[in-house]
C-alpha cells in the first residue's frame, strides 16, 4: 500500500507539473518547442522501454489478471520500477495516461514478489497477486470496497470466502 500510495502521490505531482508547463507554453509561445521536442524524446524513451520489456505494455490490468490466475509469470523486480518510470514519463509529457492501471499492476507485482520470496503453495501465491492488485485499485480510487470487488469480480470471476478474506 505504501509503494502504490507513493506512486499515486508522485503521479499527481508530475501531472500538476505537466499542466503548469503546458499553461506556460500557452501564455508564452517561445517555450512551445520545449514540451514538443521533450514529448517526442520521452515517447521514444518509453517506446524503447516497452520494446525491451513487453510486460509493462499497456495498463497492465490484463497481464496481472493472467498472473493472478496462474497463467503467466512476471519479472516483478524489473516490472515495478519500469512501470513506475514509464508511467511517470507519460504523465509529465502530457500523454493520456491514467494512474489506475499501473497502480493495479504495481500492487499485483508486489504481491507476486512477496509470494515468490516466501515458499507458499501455488494457490496462495495467486491469492497474494490478487490481493496486491486489489490494494492497488483501492488506493488508486480511494475505495477499499472497490478493490475487494475487483478481485472477486474481475480477477477470479467467482465468489469465495478465501478470495474475499485475502483481498479485504
Amino acid at each position: 500500500g505504501i509503494i502504490v500510495g507513493f506512486y499515486n502521490w508522485t503521479g499527481k505531482f508530475f501531472l500538476d507539473y505537466s499542466k503548469e508547463l503546458y499553461a506556460l507554453c500557452r501564455r508564452k509561445m517561445k517555450y512551445f518547442p520545449i514540451p514538443l521536442f521533450g514529448s517526442i524524446a520521452l515517447g521514444f524513451m518509453i517506446g524503447g522501454y516497452i520494446y525491451k520489456f513487453p510486460e509493462i505494455r499497456g495498463s497492465g490490468i490484463p497481464y496481472i489478471e493472467a498472473v493472478a490466475q496462474g497463467k503467466l509469470k512476471v519479472t516483478w523486480y524489473l516490472a515495478i520500477p519500469l512501470m513506475f518510470i514509464t508511467s511517470m514519463l507519460s504523465l509529465v509529457s502530457g500523454m493520456s495516461f491514467g494512474k489506475e492501471g499501473p497502480s493495479i499492476f504495481i500492487g499485483g507485482c508486489i504481491g507476486y514478489g512477496i509470494a515468490s520470496m516466501i515458499p507458499f503453495a501455488r494457490v496462495y501465491k495467486n491469492l497474494l497477486v490478487a490481493a496486491g492488485a486489489s490494494t492497488g485499485l483501492a488506493i488508486a480510487f480511494s475505495a477499499p470496497a472497490a478493490g475487494l470487488l475487483f478481485s472477486v469480480e474481475e480477477i477470479y470471476r467467482k465468489f469465495s470466502s478465501v478470495i474475499t478474506m485475502t483481498s479485504a
